[in-house]
């Protein structure tokens, strides 16, 4: 089952963050991000408990009226990988997103991972960020969005990511 954040998951979420990146950086970064209210959706699947979460937080483009979101991060328990819990996770992201107008999803990663869900360096080559390069992977929700070019900017938290 795939379901909103509640405030209750929060200390399930940050253990599989942590299990799942080490560097214990991103369980950090979405503190930050839900501190500073730069979290726009949090989604976590749930089976007998939480086993896997996405998050996607506010971004900009200079010069573009554009509401674009930064897909960061996908966790799933490792007892559960590999059993399409965080495609789902990410499918209904992106489906939520698109029904509450966004614009335009980014992320970085793996393009084999994410191509599947629409995601293309094509479509995020325009843009410019501390990230760019062949993992940066974007993915238009909206006909206004396939022309997006630019300075793009992550929220403030994700200057601590080294």
């Amino acid at each position: 089952m795939i379901r909103s954040v509640q405030p209750g998951d929060h200390a399930a979420i940050g253990e599989i963050l942590e299990a799942a990146f080490p560097a214990l950086q991103e369980a950090a970064l979405v503190c930050a991000l839900r501190r500073d209210s730069d979290i726009v959706l949090e989604l976590v699947s749930v089976a007998e408990s939480v086993v896997g979460y996405v998050g996607f937080s506010r971004m900009s483009v200079e010069a573009a009226d554009l509401r674009i979101t930064a897909l960061a991060p996908l966790a799933v328990a490792e007892e559960h990988r590999r059993r399409g819990c965080g495609s789902a996770l990410v499918k209904a992201g992106i489906e939520m997103l698109s029904q509450s107008g966004e614009d335009l999803v980014v992320v970085l990663g793996d393009p084999a991972s994410y191509g599947r869900f629409g995601f293309s360096a094509h479509a995020a080559w325009d843009l410019r960020t501390p990230y760019s390069g062949p993992a940066l992977q974007a993915r238009a929700l909206t006909a206004r969005a396939r022309q997006v070019a630019g300075a793009a900017f992550y929220a403030p938290a994700f200057a601590a990511l080294s």
